[in-house]
């Protein structure tokens, strides 16, 4: 037996033993890990390493036969048939993500790598990993796709029990990481940079170039504001204007009425004095309600204060002038994904991390250094 029997036999299951591998020795084949030509392990291989009696390679290699997937031939054993009608894939990828609240445009990175990989002829498999009350993961669902075999697996998020999980069953994967704040995961054949981290510092590397000794952030209540913290070590004094508002299917227009009420609730109480020299905000539907409260009082941007946000490519609050922002693209991160995958499956060198898909982009609510005086200058 040359290769590792890419599945187990689980006698908890409903199905019969004889259909389990049935199943799975058909997903080998037409997953790419048995190829057209391959020598198939024996009927004692198949029992020994199954724990099960002959009768059940017998009964699913009789199965298989019947479908046209393999033969037997006297003194050559089983071998794999070239497929009629069947699509027989490079090999089997599993995407592995968490049930936690993913936005539309992480989902979008998702879909996209799946259509990559799926063109450059790869299965894909998707499995959800959920949490329960006490925030413990429940690993079932994934631990019975691991009984499957797989080329590698591709994990959206960061949970270290989903990656320990795929450590132990020694399957290769990738993840990408939300944070980049720790270190890489120890069993880990590369990390994608899904944080905003980078695109940040260059928002306030043009704070410090601009001479800004004030940012207002607006974000959501009690949450952790790494920008705010970067301006700070920075020497650029932060105020932060907290919204709390409800989740939910109204989550969206919840955001948006709150934090235009937070910012109207301001020049009540101040006027324009309360004005920073910039004002960040860290959700992109919370500046669409900051836009709308700042640009009915009259404020002008960006010579009254300057305005920068995070947003999504091909989201986000509409302007008649560009804006300045942190901008994800969710599918330069589809495309991301994908390429660490099918590098690391065609056994290319891969760098440890993936470059980020998060780019700084510099607008007119927030331009660069002189650029308005060199706009004069040219008319």
């Amino acid at each position: 037996m040359t290769k590792r029997i890419p599945f187990r036999i689980d006698r908890s299951r409903p199905h019969s033993l004889v259909q389990q591998m049935t199943d799975s020795l058909r997903d080998a084949i037409e997953s790419g890990y048995y190829r057209h030509g391959e020598q198939l392990p024996t009927i004692h291989e198949w029992t020994r390493a199954l724990d099960v009696s002959i009768r059940v390679p017998e009964g699913a290699i009789a199965n298989l036969s019947e479908e046209g997937l393999v033969v037997t031939r006297p003194r050559k054993g089983c071998m794999v048939l070239p497929q009629r009608g069947h699509r027989i894939w490079r090999g089997h990828v599993l995407f592995v993500r968490s049930a936690r609240s993913w936005s539309n445009h992480v989902m979008a990175g998702i879909f996209s790598a799946e259509e990559k990989l799926s063109r450059e002829g790869y299965l894909v498999t998707m499995v959800v990993v959920r949490k329960d009350d006490r925030g413990i993961c429940d690993l079932e669902p994934l631990k019975r796709e691991l009984r499957r075999s797989f080329s590698l697996a591709v994990v959206f998020g960061s949970w270290h029990a989903i990656l320990e999980c795929l450590d132990d069953a020694k399957v290769p994967f990738v993840y990408a990481d939300i944070d980049m704040e720790a270190e890489p995961f120890k069993g880990s054949a590369a990390r994608l940079d899904f944080s905003r981290n980078a695109a940040f510092g260059d928002f306030v590397a043009h704070c410090v170039r601009a001479g800004v000794s004030h940012v207002c952030v607006v974000g959501k209540v009690e949450s952790f504001s790494l920008v705010g913290s970067m301006l700070e070590e920075a020497g650029i004094r932060v105020t932060r204007i907290e919204v709390d508002a409800a989740f939910g299917q109204e989550r969206v227009e919840n955001l948006e009425r709150e934090t235009c009420r937070a910012i109207d609730g301001m020049f009540d109480k101040y006027g324009f004095k309360w004005l920073p020299d910039v004002i960040f905000v860290e959700d992109d539907y919370q500046a669409t309600g900051a836009l709308f409260s700042l640009l009915s009082h009259g404020v002008k941007l960006p010579d009254d204060v300057r305005f920068a946000t995070t947003k999504n490519c091909g989201n986000g609050p509409a302007m008649s002038i560009p804006l300045t922002c942190v901008e994800f693209n969710p599918f330069a991160a589809g495309e991301a994904v994908a390429q660490a995958a099918v590098n690391f499956l065609e056994g290319r060198e891969e760098k440890y991390d993936v470059a980020s898909v998060s780019r700084y982009v510099i607008g007119d609510t927030f331009p660069e250094v002189n650029s308005v005086s060199k706009r004069k200058d040219e008319s």
